[in-house]
């Protein structure tokens, strides 16, 4: 279903990928827009004008809308572009955080709790957990503190 070769995070997709086909299979009917673009979401993006196709389709979900914001990036690679970033920035950037646009459309928070905790890569695991909001952190804490404070000894 999912192509990737990055090999940093391949513990951390597996898991996304595992849980993405039960998520599609659940979404047909009630989120059909969402599981063909979750179905489809990098088997295609081979250059920029594609992923730059597929961005501008996956902004229109909310959930992308509000993770950009709080990740402080503009909502379509067009405004990256526009703002000083380079085609090849920018393609450099998606590929080194596509498992955040994975996790997003699957369910930002739950993906979080679910694979994290599992993840050894403490880089990424570093460079997410610094990307949470004040309200998820307290989310996070509140429903599974058992796993944040696993994460969080990770990183000692």
């Amino acid at each position: 279903m999912f192509t990737y070769d990055y090999k940093n995070d391949l513990s951390l997709l597996a898991e996304a990928f595992k849980q993405s086909e039960s998520t599609i299979k659940l979404w047909q009917k009630s989120k059909p827009k969402q599981a063909f673009m979750l179905d489809n979401a990098f088997n295609y993006c081979n250059d920029y004008d594609e992923l730059k196709l597929f961005v501008n389709r996956l902004v229109e979900l909310e959930t992308i809308k509000e993770v950009n914001a709080e990740l402080g990036l503009p909502s379509a690679p067009d405004r990256l572009v526009d703002e000083g970033f380079s085609k090849s920035a920018y393609w450099k950037w998606f590929k080194e955080n596509r498992h955040l646009y994975v996790a997003m459309v699957m369910g930002y928070s739950e993906f979080k709790v679910q694979n994290l905790v599992t993840n050894t890569n403490q880089d990424l695991i570093a460079k997410i957990l610094t990307n949470l909001s004040k309200k998820e952190l307290v989310s996070l804490y509140t429903s599974d503190p058992d796993s944040l404070i696993k994460l969080i000894n990770t990183l000692k």
